[in-house]
């Protein structure tokens, strides 16, 4: 209030006549500070300030409570992740809870590493992050975040942009050119070193293989809705095929001509019929989605994110250049344990495409 008092009463003053002018002193110029926001990691909403890593009680005080009817778990096993739906009136976020304690635990008395929230259906409004609310375009952001480390990805109408700060990476995602969806990862918690033994991270939830669409359904509470036309309900012997599955957080917002989501690719490995959901996912392909993650490696991130991988894994050394693909990407090759095969094509800066291969089924 007194800022605004002082710049009204510099407006008024400005307007005053010659005449009154000439019988007051001279007056100094004065400008009032510009207050810049420094604050990169924190967000709003419901009218209140929040930061990662934080617990649910926060929320709680603040009326979220755990949606019960979408992809819930009562229980977090140690070690375990699982992503959480929670509500209040005109809020919907979804959110990853991480069970930090030496054994099993309530889900809502888990830790909160990763949100994601958009604007879908009228939800959400006051949200922002860094004063960057729905409706702010690409370059007004990319404005905003020029100090920051940051890469982009880009479609015919939708686009991506990541940044990074000391404590999270954040991901901006844009529809025709507005903001409309955000998620946000507490770098503290990103999965770092599971992913030697074979364990990546589809959808928040940490996994390996053997896997099927159906376990992971289950793992999630979730229906990927898979097949829902009721066509090819089955696979024969020996067949494969390829499912474009989007997160359960834009179930409702599904597109299938998007270029966001992963590729699931299926086959049934039996000597019988089996439906897409029981097939084994053999391969998963990432282009333009975060979803898929091994480590702290995802579609977007730094290539320091696999030099740091390599680094790790020199004895043996388990990540290998296997030369350029035709766009001019170099395709790197990281050979974990449980026959499991990372594949990261890579430009000068970021990871562009991954593939997680499950080689014992190739």
């Amino acid at each position: 209030m007194k800022k605004f008092l002082f710049i009204f009463a510099s407006i008024f003053l400005s307007s005053c006549t010659n005449k009154e002018s000439a019988d007051l002193e001279p007056a100094k110029k004065i400008v009032a500070p510009i207050e810049i926001n420094t604050d990169y990691d924190s967000f709003k909403l419901k009218g209140q300030t929040y930061s990662l890593p934080l617990s649910f009680e926060k929320f709680e005080k603040n009326g979220f409570y755990i949606n019960e009817n979408e992809y819930y778990h009562p229980n977090i096993n140690k070690s375990q992740q699982i992503m959480v739906n929670m509500k209040a009136d005109g809020s919907d976020v979804s959110a990853t809870f991480k069970n930090t304690k030496d054994g099993p635990i309530d889900t809502k008395d888990g830790t909160i590493i990763e949100l994601y929230i958009n604007n879908q259906d009228g939800k959400n409004q006051d949200f922002s992050i860094h004063d960057l609310a729905w409706g702010t375009s690409y370059e007004e952001a990319s404005k905003a975040l020029k100090d920051l480390n940051t890469e982009q990805a880009a479609t015919e109408n939708d686009r991506t942009l990541n940044y990074y700060t000391d404590d999270n990476f954040v991901s901006l995602y844009f529809a025709n050119n507005e903001l409309s969806s955000v998620a946000i990862f507490s770098k503290s918690f990103m999965r770092d070193e599971n992913y030697v033994g074979g364990e990546f991270a589809i959808f928040g939830q940490t996994v390996k293989f053997p896997l099927s669409i159906r376990d992971l359904e289950e793992l999630l509470s979730s229906d990927f809705n898979i097949n829902k036309d009721g066509d090819n309900q089955n696979l024969d012997p020996g067949e494969e095929t390829t499912y474009r599955v989007y997160s359960p957080m834009y179930e409702k917002i599904e597109d299938k001509n998007s270029s966001y989501g992963v590729d699931f690719y299926l086959k049934n490995t039996s000597d019988k019929p089996m439906s897409y959901e029981d097939a084994k996912i053999i391969k998963l392909v990432a282009e333009n989605s975060s979803d898929l993650s091994v480590g702290n490696a995802y579609v977007g991130a730094s290539i320091d994110e696999l030099k740091k991988m390599d680094k790790k894994n020199q004895n043996p050394r388990r990540l290998l250049r296997e030369g350029k693909n035709k766009d001019g990407t170099l395709k790197m090759v990281f050979s974990a344990e449980n026959n499991t095969n990372y594949i990261f094509n890579i430009n000068e800066k970021t990871i562009t495409h991954i593939e997680v291969i499950n080689q014992k089924e190739q």
